[in-house]
């Protein structure tokens, strides 16, 4: 496998530090997060904004997305949540009741369900709908920087500032699942596409992807110099993006762990990562308030044919035994007198 990646452009979003980033399902659009306390949509082909979100009071830490692109949820350092109409750029509604900044957010694909994480150490499930809170996870974790919801809301995977990865019940809140692996704080958490595989990146500068099913580490990649905060997984499942602290960002060989492309010193440390759905450009969200696209490609090898069936040496000697009796026939055949 190769990856061949080029740099597109380069855009000043934000007046302080992106936080986040994501595509919208079109491949056109982007909604990013900043220290600005603000959020922006704005298009891939010039960086023109769309909208500006507004309604946040302190810096905002992280965004998620509907999978049609119609709602985002957002966490700030303020305590809060909020629900925005991307299309309108309008707020939908506030959820109160973190103690703390919210680091996480995940957002079901109709928006009737988010989950947080924050510094106070609590997960919290809402309806996205009403605005409740439906329930806060016996959690104790001190800070919960990260979390993900699997395909149908029912699981949620957290990465936690006491090394800890742990898969929740989304039902009871209780834990159903811990991973153990990892050395320091872990910031950033993911789902493969088919939900069998989470993929954590931490400070102790390694992604490690785990079998959530049987809780083993199915492989590390190590190669960062200083904390890995973002993590993505796209190419269908075969390619995994990291961000981090080192100023550098890298794509790796999902199942081999090899490290594909390093890319240069951007100048400052990355917070989060996103790919299109065609996996053909990556977007690096900076500490400066900049994001810069790269066009990507990924190259796959195809399959080897399978070995040609090998004769055994007693099927050979028996094909040329009997070819050699043929030839004797032929040989002693007498001609008519």
């Amino acid at each position: 496998m190769e990856a061949k990646v080029t740099q597109s452009s380069s855009y000043t979003i934000h007046t302080k530090a992106v936080r986040g980033v994501c595509f919208l399902p079109d491949g056109k659009r982007i909604l990013s997060c900043s220290a600005d306390n603000t959020l922006k949509l704005w298009k891939v082909e010039n960086g023109e904004a769309i909208h500006t979100f507004e309604g946040h009071t302190g810096p905002v830490q992280t965004v998620a997305i509907t999978g049609d692109g119609k709602f985002a949820v957002s966490g700030s350092r303020d305590k809060t949540l909020i629900l925005w109409d991307i299309e309108k750029g309008k707020m939908v509604r506030k959820f109160e009741g973190h103690m703390d900044a919210v680091h996480g957010v995940d957002i079901s694909q109709d928006a009737s369900m988010i989950v947080s994480g924050a510094g106070d150490g609590s997960i919290k499930l809402w309806n996205g709908s009403t605005g409740e809170l439906v329930r806060t996870f016996d959690a104790n974790l001190a800070w919960a920087w990260a979390v993900a919801f699997n395909q149908d809301c029912s699981r949620i995977l957290s990465g936690s500032w006491n090394k800890a990865v742990n898969l929740w019940d989304a039902e009871t809140g209780k834990s159903v699942g811990s991973f153990t692996g990892h050395n320091d704080d872990v910031h950033a958490v993911v789902f493969s596409s088919d939900y069998k595989y989470g993929i954590t990146s931490g400070d102790d500068k390694q992604i490690i992807m785990w079998n959530i099913e049987t809780g083993q580490a199915m492989c590390k990649y190590v190669g960062h110099a200083d904390k890995v905060r973002a993590v993505t997984i796209f190419c269908d499942d075969k390619v995994i993006g990291s961000g981090s602290m080192d100023k550098h960002f890298k794509l790796w060989n999902a199942e081999t762990g090899s490290c594909l492309f390093t890319s240069e010193e951007l100048g400052c440390s990355i917070h989060s990562l996103d790919v299109t759905d065609d996996s053909s450009l990556l977007a690096t969200a900076l500490d400066d308030g900049s994001v810069i696209l790269w066009q990507t490609e990924i190259v796959i090898p195809p399959p080897e044919p399978p070995a040609e069936a090998c004769e055994t040496p007693a099927e050979t000697e028996e094909q040329d035994t009997a070819e050699s009796a043929e030839d004797e026939t032929e040989d002693i055949t007498e001609e008519p007198k």
